[in-house]
């Protein structure tokens, strides 16, 4: 969750609506064969954060603490808004969006919901102790090894105030 920039751009899509639009793109004469872009539309575009946070929201944790997200430029995420005109037209599948999301998430967590709220600070710990820049690691760390970059751990040192280590490090690079 925390790997993506905050203020990535994200679209939104039901799931409700992606199912109408996978089975009305079979039936479809037009679709055979084409490519199109299948999300939320205009309406359900908005930044990373900003889905997140209407999630959390939701649940009864709210916002997480912004500083808990990779912040880098450009934005990093896998994503972005597209252009669903053409299969809009086609296949007439955006019906919902976040709110109604949100309203059927509430449902199914039901009495939970409440429950969440009262320990809201200890939900929203638990849910940031997996972000690394919570735990005060580096964000680029390699996955397979572990190990942060040298500007990573640079950065890192001179935070933890040791500026002589940082001087070893890059000798020893």
């Amino acid at each position: 969750m925390f790997e993506f920039s905050p203020d990535a751009r994200f679209e939104f899509l039901h799931p409700a609506d992606a199912g109408v639009a996978f089975a009305r793109a079979v039936a479809c004469e037009e679709s055979i064969g084409e490519t199109l872009y299948i999300a939320g539309g205009a309406g359900c575009r908005m930044t990373y954060y900003d889905f997140t946070t209407a999630l959390m929201s939701a649940i009864g944790i709210g916002p997480i603490p912004i500083e808990a997200f990779v912040r880098t430029k450009p934005a990093r995420f896998f994503g972005d808004w597209v252009d669903t005109e053409e299969s809009q037209r086609l296949l007439q599948y955006q019906k919902r969006g976040l709110d109604e999301q949100l309203e059927d998430m509430k449902k199914d967590l039901g009495k939970l919901v409440p429950l969440i709220r009262l320990v809201r600070p200890l939900a929203t710990w638990f849910v940031t102790r997996s972000s690394r820049l919570s735990q005060g690691e580096p964000p680029f760390a390699c996955r397979l090894t572990g190990r942060p970059s040298v500007a990573a751990q640079i950065a890192l040192m001179r935070r933890r105030g040791r500026p002589a280590q940082c001087r070893r490090t890059l000798r020893l690079r």
